[in-house]
């Protein structure tokens, strides 16, 4: 009786954690992501940050940072073809293997890189 009621037990603990599994929030499907070739391809440098958001929506990721406290002091900051930058936005919208990265200054593109498209 008590190997019995030790199967029903394990049962009953195997099928808890299959019914969690299955209650996992599952991330955007890759076929609704708006993380494309066809979008990226919308995006220009110059483009407003807003322009950019309602084209991809919200970003994954979103970093700010002084370039010139990645230099060093003295010396000139120089990122993204601009000298003395003062702060930058990197914005990181992802789906499964792919990626898009927008940096913007002064609240404008000033560079745009994907991979996986």
């Amino acid at each position: 009786m008590r190997e019995l009621m030790r199967w029903w037990l394990l049962a009953a603990v195997a099928g808890c954690f299959a019914v969690a599994a299955g209650c996992k929030k599952k991330s955007e499907p890759e076929s609704e992501s708006k993380v494309t070739k066809a979008n990226f391809a919308k995006l220009s440098k110059e483009m407003g940050e807003p322009d950019v958001v309602a084209i991809l929506g919200d970003p994954t990721e979103a970093i700010e940072y002084d370039p010139a406290a990645l230099e060093g002091p003295g010396k000139t900051a120089r990122i993204l073809g601009t000298v003395e930058a003062k702060k930058v936005r990197h914005l990181i919208w992802r789906s499964g293997s792919r990626a898009i990265s927008v940096y913007l200054k002064d609240g404008k593109v000033e560079d745009l890189q994907s991979s996986g498209l």
